[in-house]
């Protein structure tokens, strides 16, 4: 029953985060070892920063964790009422914007005046958060990322496009699996950026797809109802 499906989902969650968790944890050990043999002042600042920046990423690791545990539909009853997407998303590009200026990117955002739909808006935040993340993570330094929110009739569309690599077709889907990995650098992520999208945007009765973009690289376009329950 319903139950059984969320203990397995659960377990599996758990397995997955423990797997995941063991590199990174690994990984900060290998580095306090370094810091602790360093013989001089530069070797110390030197693994001090690896250090710090391995830190950042588990941080950063556990953080997504958590946004997928609240994201699953057993996670916790998503709150509902009635948000403005086109505020929730200007307020997420301002969150990220240090990160881009950081990697020498660009972030333009577009926002629709009437944007305003039934749902989560926390969960919301998550879902724009991320796919800006995941652009910045997958796109070279300089790069240029385009948010836009437009309002239609009945759902509200987000798109994130950038001018990265992007996704050869047959890994599209495979994409919004936890944890899978794509080759894009050292920076690559933990492979939970699109899966917690797929979750928010899933919970909320909309769709997610991936393509193309007039940029060169992905586009990320969601559309979502304007009121779920009356998709359902």
């Amino acid at each position: 029953g319903r139950l059984r499906r969320a203990f397995a989902t659960q377990r599996a969650f758990v397995a997955d985060a423990a797997h995941e968790l063991r590199t990174p944890i690994a990984a900060l050990k290998l580095q306090a070892g370094l810091l602790a043999r360093a013989r001089d002042d530069a070797s110390r600042s030197e693994a001090l920063g690896e250090l710090n920046a391995g830190i950042d990423r588990s941080a950063h690791l556990v953080d997504q964790l958590l946004t997928l545990a609240r994201s699953e539909p057993e996670g916790r009853a998503a709150t509902d009422a009635r948000v403005d997407l086109a505020r929730i998303a200007g307020e997420a590009v301002a969150e990220m914007l240090p990160l881009a200026e950081a990697r020498a990117s660009r972030v333009h955002y577009t926002g629709a005046p009437a944007a305003e739909l039934q749902g989560d808006a926390s969960a919301l935040h998550s879902l724009v958060r991320n796919l800006i993340d995941n652009a910045l993570r997958h796109t070279p330094t300089g790069s240029r990322i385009e948010v836009a929110v437009v309002g239609q009739d009945r759902e509200i569309c987000l798109s994130v496009d950038d001018d990265g690599p992007g996704i050869a077709v047959e890994e599209r889907e495979r994409v919004f699996d936890r944890f899978y990995g794509r080759s894009a650098g050292d920076d690559a992520g933990s492979g939970l950026g699109l899966a917690i999208a797929k979750a928010v945007v899933d919970r909320h009765g909309g769709h997610i797809e991936l393509d193309q973009s007039a940029l060169g690289g992905l586009r990320v376009a969601v559309r979502l109802p304007r009121d779920r329950h009356a998709t359902t």
